[in-house]
């Protein structure tokens, strides 16, 4: 089994892009919160309304990026699914567990890779 440098790559560019998303998710419900406290502080009308509005927005934001995070895996799934393509039991004569342990190692070695 060959594993291909442009595979590692873009498996590290996804695990940043999804801490990116958890870095816009923490912050926007940050920013929800904020502008609807704001929002029951102030008593001018037309301000209470951008804070609601803002806080909408950000709400919308912070679903949005927790959708994306649910579904961008993190770094062990993704060399879960690479090792999947390239090893099949029945192709190689392994015992199931002695794919898992050689799929254990893998993993652990692409957690290594910064």
């Amino acid at each position: 089994m060959v594993i291909n440098p442009s595979t590692v790559y873009w498996m590290n560019v996804l695990c940043h892009v999804r801490e990116i998303v958890q870095v816009l998710m923490i912050s926007s419900a940050i920013f929800c919160t904020i502008s609807l406290i704001c929002g029951w502080i102030i008593d001018d009308e037309q301000e209470k309304a951008w804070c609601r509005t803002f806080a909408c927005i950000m709400a919308i934001i912070c679903l949005v990026m927790i959708f994306l995070y649910i579904f961008i895996p993190d770094k062990q799934t993704l060399a879960e699914i690479m090792l999947a393509r390239h090893i099949r039991v029945d192709e190689t004569g392994w015992t199931p567990k002695l794919v898992r342990e050689t799929a254990d190692y893998v993993v652990k070695a692409f957690k290594q890779i910064k």
